[in-house]
């Protein structure tokens, strides 16, 4: 596709990615908003006073630490 396309088309779409996200980085932040969704469902206010952000469920890669320790795949973590 990049042989086909100009470098005026290229720019056009990488600003229009930096205004309407999609491929990838879209689609972790909607995983990541239905999981907050459904652990707000699931929470107990008394236990956690604070809510669930979309970003405390979205997906992020191995560090080098990650990796050195022989950690198999990517991290899902909720971050408190």
């Amino acid at each position: 596709m990049l042989s086909e396309m100009t470098a005026t088309q290229l720019r056009e779409w990488m600003i229009y990615a930096e205004q309407e996200p999609f491929g990838y980085e879209f689609f972790n932040f909607m995983l990541g908003k239905i999981c907050s969704v459904l652990a707000e469902l699931q929470r107990d206010p008394k236990k956690r006073t604070q809510g669930y952000k979309p970003s405390q469920f979205m997906h992020r890669p191995l560090t080098p630490e990650e990796k050195a320790k022989g950690v198999i795949g990517d991290i899902f973590t909720l971050k408190d």
